[in-house]
């Protein structure tokens, strides 16, 4: 597993906006993301080797 350079990734998770729908589990080829007991979170940032996409919450 390749990561990216330690403590410098942006990515943040908004757990207030979040509908935990589980669509960054699914698009992130790098497994930033998990979903469990209906929750999505990040498990390991400095995995995420892009973070250009955003998701809409509104």
């Amino acid at each position: 597993m390749v990561k990216y350079l330690k403590n410098v990734v942006t990515l943040q998770h908004n757990e207030e906006k979040c509908t935990n729908c589980g669509m960054c589990v699914t698009v992130c080829p790098h497994r930033v993301f998990e979903k469990s007991g209906g929750k999505v979170k990040i498990i390991d940032r400095d995995l995420c080797m892009r973070h250009e996409l955003s998701f809409r919450s509104d």
